[in-house]
């Protein structure tokens, strides 16, 4: 903490009431998984700070990619994308991003749709291996 990576912010009423706005807009789209009231909450404050949300919450990815810039400045990133961030800035070192996200699945045994790999391998402008 103290070398400023981790920061702890106290709730307040503010930030349960942008949450819980956050929570009811997303719900008006169909096409938005539900989304859960801590993943809610990391996303407004990020949107205050500017800050990178990781989470696997389905919901809150999508909102991201549905209205990217009502969330602006927060980002909203998956476990996938922050590998896609790591490969591109040379942070980590894989044969190709195929075969990180393989080693990946594997130790968490949790699979990506390749659909999904191909489209943030060309966010992120990775050339596939």
């Amino acid at each position: 903490m103290s070398a400023g990576f981790l920061t702890v912010h106290p709730s307040s009423r503010e930030l349960e009431d942008e949450a819980l706005r956050f929570i009811v807009e997303a719900r008006k789209n169909p096409k938005i998984p539900r989304i859960d009231p801590p993943e809610a909450a990391c996303v407004a404050l990020a949107r205050r700070v500017g800050a990178v949300v990781l989470t696997e919450n389905r919901g809150v990815v999508r909102a991201y990619e549905v209205a990217r810039e009502s969330l602006a400045p927060a980002i909203v990133w998956n476990s996938l994308r922050l590998l896609a961030h790591f490969y591109a800035a040379g942070v980590v070192v894989s044969r190709g991003f195929e075969e990180l996200v393989s080693g990946y699945e594997q130790e968490v045994k949790h699979a990506f749709s390749r659909r999904e790999v191909a489209r943030v391998a060309r966010e992120f402008g990775i050339l596939r291996a």
